[in-house]
């Protein structure tokens, strides 16, 4: 990948559409690719593709790309996540979309019955994502994937992991989770 010393700003010209595919940072209008960003050009000639690069400039979700977030709502076949970060891109806030839903199906690779035993509201989870338009989609079902922090429902204390289950220090409570492999251990990769 081939970056371009000099500084592009929103609406630039950059190529038209027969030669490159817009990438991050640039936008499609009337058969020509123009910068949507301030920053530098990045052109991917193995995969035809041209970006605007800027520093500044906060992360946007791909496909395949991990997310970590928070459960904003539990429903009967769909959680709401509120997307706090993509993983591996710094602490900015995610520009494209802030919250997105994980259905039933896509929570785990075994069968879930009741969401209720997978997610609650303020877990923190890590998941994947698997369509971003014209929703945000994620699934939790991966070894890694799942919630990486949790709370008491009956205290809102921090959860720690006794096997496959979570225990609460303060009032003994027990709970289950769609639990990542990282649970409990501060790390995301």
């Amino acid at each position: 990948m081939s970056e371009d010393k000099e500084l592009r700003f929103p609406g630039d010209e950059l190529v038209t559409v027969e030669e490159f595919t817009a990438g991050e940072g640039t936008y499609e209008e009337e058969g020509l690719i123009r910068a949507s960003v301030v920053g530098k050009t990045r052109v991917d000639e193995k995969n035809k593709t041209i970006e605007v690069h800027s520093e500044n400039y906060p992360p946007i979700m791909r496909m395949g790309e991990e997310v970590i977030g928070v459960i904003a709502g539990v429903r009967s076949s769909m959680v709401m996540v509120s997307i706090v970060s993509v993983v591996g891109r710094g602490e900015r806030e995610v520009a494209n979309r802030d919250e997105g839903t994980i259905h039933i199906s896509k929570i785990s690779n075994d069968f879930v019955s009741e969401i209720t035993n997978c997610f609650k509201n303020r877990d923190i989870i890590k998941a994947k994502v698997i369509q971003i338009n014209p929703s945000l989609q994620l699934t939790t079902a991966g070894k890694d994937l799942g919630v990486i922090q949790a709370y008491c429902s009956r205290c809102r204390e921090k959860l720690i992991r006794v096997d496959r289950k979570l225990k609460c220090p303060s009032c003994l409570n027990m709970e289950q989770r769609e639990l990542s492999a990282l649970y409990g251990t501060g790390k995301l990769f």
